[in-house]
């Protein structure tokens, strides 16, 4: 953070971060400001920061939380289902009655469709195979715009189908203003490129159902050089959670293809495997053609994260041999069903056992089940017990304990037993919660 930043900051009575919670993700453009922001604001008293985000990130949001800050856990919720159901009737029983309308078979559907489907229901009386193929020939040639002949194609499509094209082509591409030598333009552009993937990645999968043997997807692809292909990644990583959909029939010959074209364009490492199996709902036949692609290599650490659990469960039994590292930071966290004799840990770091100690969250059962011969990092909570079970960990040379205020003596007198048995032990934290 710019150092002229920090007066106005401590000035701050609210600050609203919005979106702030997805913002402090490692990797994200603002991650180092928002941090800095956490960090500076808990020294300003009277301060208040508000952050939005969607829930699922919140335990994270938490456990990351420096000490210092007193925290409110706030829902924001729409309509309820029952306002809208009563809100639509009362606008529908307002038309005219020309002897079509049926109240009740309306609200039955509403009572019975989910919220999340009300806005998939206007998209069911279009034909998007035309907006899927442009955007998947606009994301070939490079570019995000739709041409002047593309246009007019989606506005002839419109109107065959009766339906306005000045809505239906805005849903979907946004207008913008361009210039060249000939004067200003407006063209239809997808609104981002990630959604242009999305789209290209549906006409592709859509292909793939309609005609699975007359068409692959590389030649949909245009058989693109490697270098190309590398910029089509997220392209294919939509291909294959399309394919792997529930909903979707089963195109075994094209997962087997869409693995092998991301392995082509770089996915190497075991933890962008997980990423992209979570990304699936771990489709076994993903998972089986993933695991042809993984091989022991003590050099490439296998780390697994909050969300990546579902995915390593079901991968790690069925590769060869590798180093693991698990890196947990949420309270709900499940580790059970994550440790496997053939493999080899190396890191136990779990984070909110850490930072809020208590006899809910020991760490001894956990430690107990795995091999302990080649961990080298432990962060955790453990009991007197769990403790001497650390004098196995030969090489573990970092060591962050947590210790709860009625265990600190049976814990430090541990600690003092197993320290000789520690030979490599350099980095030594213990936390005792009063």
């Amino acid at each position: 953070m710019d150092e002229h930043l920090i007066p106005l900051l401590q000035q701050c009575k609210v600050l609203f971060l919005i979106d702030g919670l997805d913002e402090l993700s490692p990797g994200t453009p603002s991650h180092s400001l928002v941090k800095d922001i956490i960090n500076i604001s808990k020294y300003s008293p009277g301060f208040t920061l508000v952050c939005t985000s969607r829930p699922e990130t919140v335990q994270d949001f938490l456990a990351k939380l420096p000490d210092g800050y007193e925290v409110w856990d706030m829902e924001m919720k729409s309509v309820s289902h029952e306002q809208r159901i009563h809100f639509v009737m009362k606008h529908y029983n307002s038309f005219p009655d020309k002897g079509d309308k049926d109240p009740e078979r309306l609200e039955y559907l509403m009572k019975h469709i989910g919220w999340k489907d009300y806005l998939g229901l206007p998209l069911n009386l279009l034909v998007l195979q035309d907006i899927y193929d442009m955007s998947l020939q606009a994301l070939l040639q490079d570019r995000l715009t739709l041409s002047k002949q593309e246009e007019q194609k989606l506005i002839c499509c419109c109107l065959g189908k009766g339906l306005p094209s000045k809505e239906v082509i805005p849903a979907f591409f946004n207008l913008q203003d361009t210039s060249d030598r000939l004067g200003h333009h407006q063209k239809y552009a997808a609104p981002h490129k990630s959604l242009q993937e999305f789209y290209g990645a549906s006409a592709i999968v859509h292909k793939l159902v309609e005609d699975s043997h007359s068409a692959n997807i590389r030649r949909m692809l245009h058989d693109p050089p490697p270098e190309q292909l590398r910029n089509l990644r997220n392209l294919l990583l939509h291909v294959a959670g399309l394919l792997c959909h529930p909903n979707t029939p089963l195109c075994a010959a094209a997962i087997q293809e869409v693995v092998d074209l991301l392995a082509e364009t770089g996915v190497k490492r075991c933890g962008d495997w997980l990423s992209m199996l979570e990304d699936t709902e771990v489709n076994r036949t993903a998972l089986d053609c993933v695991v042809r692609h993984i091989t022991s290599d003590e050099r490439k650490k296998v780390t697994i994260t909050d969300s990546t659990i579902t995915s390593a469960r079901a991968l790690l039994p069925l590769i060869p041999p590798n180093v693991v590292q698990i890196q947990l930071s949420r309270k709900e966290s499940d580790v059970q069903g994550l440790i496997f004799e053939h493999h080899k840990y190396t890191e136990l770091s779990l984070h909110h056992q850490y930072r809020h100690p208590d006899q809910a969250t020991l760490c001894d059962s956990l430690l107990r089940a795995m091999p302990r011969s080649h961990l080298q990092m432990f962060m955790g909570h453990l009991s007197g017990a769990g403790t001497q079970l650390l004098q196995e960990c030969r090489g573990l040379w970092w060591l962050r304990l947590a210790v709860c205020d009625q265990d600190a003596q049976e814990v430090l007198a541990a600690i003092s037993a197993v320290h000789a048995s520690l030979p490599q032990l350099y980095t030594l934290c213990e936390s005792v919660t009063l």
